[in-house]
């Protein structure tokens, strides 16, 4: 099974597109008990992605 999210422009290409198997990877164990950053960080990075990939006309 794939995960894929694409950009809000359907032509530009998407910001992950990786097998679910290779995500779970990046999961701990200690639950609760650690903040979570990862989506925030995933956030920026994936505008920031986003905003320089369209400014430079590119789709991926």
């Amino acid at each position: 099974m794939t995960l894929a999210v694409p950009y809000s422009d359907p032509s530009a290409g998407f910001h992950l597109y990786m097998d679910v198997g290779q995500l779970w990877q990046y999961y701990s164990e200690a639950g609760d008990e650690v903040e979570d950053i990862a989506y925030p960080t995933l956030r920026d990075r994936m505008r920031r992605a986003e905003n320089r990939d369209q400014s430079e006309g590119g789709n991926e």
